[in-house]
């Protein structure tokens, strides 16, 4: 990503965070192009960075799920065989007594395993729910990165070079500002996932695309994504 660029005898030397200098020709765009190319560069980072969540969040949804089924039945089963092989080896005299400790036991092994259940169905619908928001992420991010891309082709075709005799000190660009900027869309955008649901059986009003609008959110891109879920959810 480019950190730093500089003017020497009529060209650009452009530095990156990973310590390399490119000379480059000296034009009119030159720090908004650098910008650009920074921009891009952040969304696809994103966008891997997302794919990997989204793999592994996946695979602990399996594991949630398992919990989920088999925590209950499991060790309200070994509980019971715990206490009543206890009971056999100890030979306890008392019938009552016996009843009750294998009563107890049970009970409390379910409890336990009712606990781990419960814990599991939770896990597994934080982890549904935090797929959706990245997969949401994703998918505006994607059709972000083809504008973006675009736009610098764009900047690149209209740059006009320029002279200039005088070497320049070192110009900073603000990454901080691209970053922050894009932590701020994704949570913008993990909010309106929340209200995907009341769209499936109705059209998007006006009024909430305006609200997109006013939001940064491209609404005809949350339209399509709406759309494409409302697919899915019909296979």
């Amino acid at each position: 990503m480019n950190t730093k660029y500089m003017f020497v005898n009529g060209d650009a030397y452009t530095f990156d965070d990973k310590r390399r200098t490119v000379k480059r020709p000296l034009t009119d765009n030159l720090q908004e192009v650098l910008e650009q190319e920074n921009k891009i560069e952040l969304i696809k980072e994103e966008i891997n960075k997302n794919d990997k969540k989204i793999f592994q969040q996946f695979k602990e949804l399996e594991k949630d799920k398992k919990i989920a089924t088999f925590a209950f039945p499991c060790l309200l089963l070994f509980t019971l065989l715990m206490s009543s092989g206890l009971i056999i080896s100890v030979g306890a005299p008392l019938v009552f007594a016996k009843k009750l400790f294998v009563v107890l036991t049970t009970l409390l092994g379910g409890l336990a395993g009712l606990g781990w259940s419960f814990g599991g169905v939770l896990n597994y619908r934080n982890k549904k729910k935090n797929i959706k928001n990245i997969i949401m992420q994703n998918y505006f991010l994607k059709r972000d990165l083809e504008s973006e891309k675009n736009y610098l082709k764009d900047l690149e075709e209209m740059a006009v070079p320029i002279e200039q005799e005088r070497p320049s000190d070192l110009i900073v660009i603000h990454n901080k500002k691209m970053k922050k900027k894009l932590e701020t869309y994704k949570e913008k955008l993990n909010f309106y996932q929340k209200n995907i649901n009341e769209f499936y059986q109705k059209p998007i009003t006006e009024k909430f695309k305006n609200e997109l609008y006013r939001n940064g959110i491209d609404a005809e891109v949350y339209e399509d994504y709406v759309e494409s879920q409302r697919r899915s959810r019909k296979k």
